[in-house]
């Protein structure tokens, strides 16, 4: 459950993070931004799939 809780946060986070820029940064900082935001929503998919898996039984 804490998981799913950890997932959702990162999901809205890296959400938040692919639709924002910050001018003081430039188009660099706000490409990494983007690509950061992009990592948490990979990673949150991540999480809940090893979650998923976990409750079925290891299928492979």
């Amino acid at each position: 459950m804490i998981r799913l809780v950890i997932a959702l946060i990162f999901a809205v986070v890296g959400s938040i993070l692919i639709g924002s820029t910050v001018h003081q940064l430039g188009p660099i900082g706000n490409g990494l931004i983007r690509v950061l935001g992009v990592i948490l929503l990979i990673s949150a998919i991540n999480i809940v799939r090893k979650q998923r898996n976990g409750k079925q039984g290891h299928q492979k």
